[in-house]
């Protein structure tokens, strides 16, 4: 038996479990299908502007707000020539389709780092893509909990080497 470990990004089926979990996130619905949660990726960073950086409720992840809100002001400085009042206020109220396109590439590109993270941490045990697996669905609906336990399923095997997880 061989007991060589491996990251399972080395092999083909690794990058092909990673280009699938890329496809499914991409590309951007249309306009139409976009999801009531998503403005709150654009009213919450344009709020930290005011000098307010407190986002006062914490269902969305704070530090990706943070990061957008960052994100959104280099946008401004690199490609907009209207004033930082109009700019702010035309993507509040009217139109926030650019900086919705750059929460949307920000997520899909996290989202897929965490499935490299995690396809990382189970290729401690060789052959075993459990964690990823669920992470390559297209929706967050309930799949963390399962990541969670397959990826300590698979630790516990890398754990004793040479016998299979679970």
């Amino acid at each position: 038996m061989n007991n060589k470990r491996e990251s399972s990004l080395k092999d083909g089926l690794g990058w092909a479990i990673l280009l699938l979990a890329l496809v499914l996130r991409w590309p951007f619905p249309a306009q139409e299908w976009t999801h009531v949660d998503e403005r709150a990726f654009v009213l919450y960073p344009l709020g930290f502007w005011s000098g307010d950086f407190n986002p006062h409720f914490f269902n969305y992840p704070t530090l990706t707000l943070y990061a957008a809100s960052a994100l959104y002001y280099i946008y401004y400085l690199l490609f907009s020539a209207e004033s930082l009042e109009y700019f702010v206020a035309y993507r509040y109220f009217v139109d926030p389709d650019d900086l919705l396109a750059i929460a949307r590439t920000v997520n899909t590109l996290l989202s897929t780092g965490t499935v490299a993270a995690c396809m990382a941490l189970g290729g401690i045990a060789p052959g075993h893509y459990a964690p990823a697996c669920p992470l390559c669905t297209p929706g967050d609906h309930g799949c963390g909990v399962r990541v969670f336990c397959d990826a300590g399923r698979a630790l516990r095997g890398a754990s004793r080497p040479g016998t299979p997880a679970g």
